[in-house]
């Protein structure tokens, strides 16, 4: 995902986590660049999750689009609280004014667009992917604990907010031209985990 972050916006946050990192490293941390892009990447996906979300949660048509834009608004918003909190304790501190607009790899879909619905799914989908494989890296050779752990306990929810945007964009796929339409998505509540995280599902 950082690869896709425009120049300008990466090179700032790095100039102001390097201070940070350097400090943490004299106290005897352990933070590291993986560690710094981990938290960074991290923090605009949450950011574009939201920004899109709320987005979904008044342009979608589909009442089940409305109603999973406001749990990603929800999850996500819980998510980078607990993100900055973490990433404060490890000894980098993230910039609080990432928006979707920062996130290339998940541009919005137009609010006019007929097929709204199935963008934003489309868009989440891809996002989600993308974030699974970065938490999964940081949870595996992430060397702050507290990342690391964060990255380990939130994988679960990620997957099922993808298993969730592919079931529900099968769904209207299916439901087209017909009424009505199947089930919602998997249970779990909102929130992300800040303890122990479920069992892995990909």
């Amino acid at each position: 995902m950082s690869a896709l972050v425009p120049k300008g916006v990466l090179a700032a946050v790095f100039a102001t986590l390097a201070v940070a990192a350097v400090a943490r490293a004299q106290a005897g941390g352990t933070l590291t660049n993986q560690d710094l892009l981990f938290a960074h990447d991290a923090a605009l996906h949450n950011a574009s999750a939201i920004d899109l979300g709320r987005l979904a949660s008044v342009a979608g048509t589909d009442p089940r689009v409305r109603a999973f834009g406001d749990r990603m608004v929800a999850d996500h918003t819980a998510a980078q609280a607990t993100l900055l909190t973490v990433s404060a304790a490890a000894g980098a501190s993230l910039p609080r004014s990432l928006t979707a607009a920062n996130d290339d790899a998940a541009p919005a879909p137009a609010r006019s667009d007929p097929n709204f619905d199935r963008s934003y799914l489309q868009t989440q989908i891809d996002a989600h992917k993308s974030a699974i494989q970065m938490f999964k890296r940081e949870a595996k050779v992430g060397a702050a604990a507290g990342l690391a752990s964060f990255a380990s306990e939130n994988l679960a929810l990620l997957r099922r907010h993808l298993r969730d945007a592919q079931r529900l964009k099968t769904q209207l796929a299916g439901a087209k031209g017909t009424a009505g339409g199947g089930g919602g998505m998997s249970g779990g509540g909102t929130g992300y985990n800040a303890g122990g995280g479920s069992g892995d599902v990909m």
